[in-house]
Order: C-alpha cells, then sequence, then structure tokens
C-alpha cells in the first residue's frame, strides 16, 4: 500500500529544531486553549436569556456546509488533484455593544479526499477548529484575529498531518439590494505543519484563507449565504503547496 510521504526533509540538528517546535507549538496550544476558555466564558454570557435582555448583544447560531478539492503540488512532480470532499459543521458568533464579536467555528468531514494511485485509492478524512475575535471598524468591515487547527488523516495508514496556528485578517460586508449583502474574507496563517506518521517532521506552512459569498437576510433572524472559498499553505523547507477550494453553503439564526 502506498504511504504518503509528503513534507519529509532530514534537517542538519534535528535535536534542537524538535525541542525548539515543540516549545511553539506548545505555547499555540495554550493560546488556542485560552480562546476556547474564554469562548465557553462568552457563552455563558451570552445565553438565550439574557442576550435578548442585553441591548447591542446577540448571539448567532449557524451551520456551514464546504465542498473542495484537494490539489497537491510538490516540486519535480506534476501535482495530484483528490476527488470532492464534503466538510459541514456549526459556526457560532458572540457580538457585544455591536461592534466586538467572537466567533467559533468547526468542521468534519462529510465525505473523504480521494487520491486514485497505481496500488489503489488513499482516503483522508479532516477537521477543522478555528475561534477569532474581532472588532468593527466602520459597520462594514471587521478585523479579526484568532487561532485555527485542521487535521488529515488516513485511517488505513495511520498517517497523520495537522496545521495549526495564529490568523489574522478582515471580512467586509456590502448591501447591495434591500436584505442581500456581498461578503469578503481574507485571513492570512501563520500556520505550522506538523507530520506524527509514519515519521515525525515539522516545518512553518504559512497561507491565506479567502472567501466570496452573496448573503440573503429571509427574515430578521433567519439568514444564509452562498460562496466560494479557498484556502491554502506551503511549507518552507518542503515547498510542498496544499490548495482546497470549492463552494460553500450557510445558514444562521439569530437570538
Amino acid at each position: 500500500m502506498f504511504i504518503w510521504q509528503a513534507h519529509v526533509r532530514p534537517t542538519s540538528d534535528p535535536d534542537s529544531q524538535h525541542i525548539t517546535v515543540m516549545n511553539l507549538h506548545a505555547a499555540a496550544e495554550r493560546f488556542y486553549q485560552g480562546l476556547m476558555a474564554l469562548w465557553c466564558a462568552c457563552m455563558l454570557f451570552w445565553s438565550p436569556g439574557t442576550a435578548s435582555a442585553e441591548p447591542g448583544h446577540a448571539l448567532e447560531v449557524g451551520i456551514k456546509a464546504w465542498w473542495n478539492e484537494w490539489k497537491k503540488e510538490e516540486p519535480g512532480t506534476p501535482g495530484s488533484l483528490s476527488s470532492g470532499a464534503v466538510l459541514v459543521g456549526p459556526e457560532l458568533t458572540a457580538k457585544y455593544n455591536e461592534f466586538l464579536f467572537l466567533r467559533t467555528a468547526l468542521l468534519f468531514s462529510r465525505q473523504d479526499y480521494e487520491f486514485s494511485e497505481q496500488f489503489g485509492t488513499n482516503r483522508f478524512e479532516r477537521q477543522d477548529a478555528e475561534v477569532a475575535a474581532g472588532f468593527l471598524v466602520v459597520p462594514e468591515l471587521a478585523i479579526s484575529g484568532g487561532y485555527r487547527r485542521m487535521r488529515l488523516r488516513e485511517d488505513e495508514t495511520g498517517w497523520e498531518q495537522t496545521l495549526s496556528g495564529p490568523v489574522a485578517g478582515f471580512t467586509a460586508v456590502i448591501q447591495v439590494y434591500r436584505n442581500l449583502t456581498f461578503h469578503m474574507r481574507f485571513d492570512y496563517q501563520f500556520t505550522r505543519l506538523k507530520q506524527e506518521a509514519p515519521s515525525r517532521y515539522q516545518e512553518k506552512s504559512p497561507g491565506w484563507i479567502g472567501e466570496l459569498a452573496v448573503g440573503c437576510h429571509f427574515t430578521r433572524k433567519f439568514s444564509g449565504s452562498f460562496g466560494y472559498k479557498s484556502e491554502t499553505n506551503k511549507g518552507k523547507d518542503s515547498a510542498v503547496r496544499d490548495i482546497f477550494s470549492g463552494p460553500s453553503v450557510a445558514a444562521f439564526y439569530a437570538f
């Protein structure tokens, strides 16, 4: 059976580099845990009973689906493209005084990525987690920063890879006609790639996330959107680039 060896490159001093990377990764994980604790506290504060009682506070709960393909570009090869995978999960946004917000999102693969190889098909499942906080500069523009973690795994071979780190960017919302809006999001990822199996390996792998969407407010509380999302990261040492792109759809309810 073919075993994926992407992002593997020897280092000149593996022990010292491993210790440094582990320290950085531990700090990032503590930052992520802190954001999650802040989010839980925020959820207690913005319970349905208090959300409607406090003017300027709101809680928006929704579900998002993203159909996308995974393209892998490696130096010296023509690259490879997977079949489409479907990611589905919840997204929650808590707003305070109409200009501060805290958002979290989870995505899980309901359909795996599949790569057809000479000796069979490789299937990969994916999980995403993201927490971000931000504020409105003007009603149409928000700036945010947070932390995200993506995990890819192939159960048959045990191959596992995570991409995690801080993200920062902006979201613009423009009203185009009555209850129709245009959304544009861009985030830069200060992320690091970590491979667990079949061999351990780590490297910086920054990239970006971009999404364009059209939103519609069907009622005062219920809204939805349809768009196109793309994200990419590229290893600093291996020069391997991962690209995920495809259409997305979401539905939200505001308390």
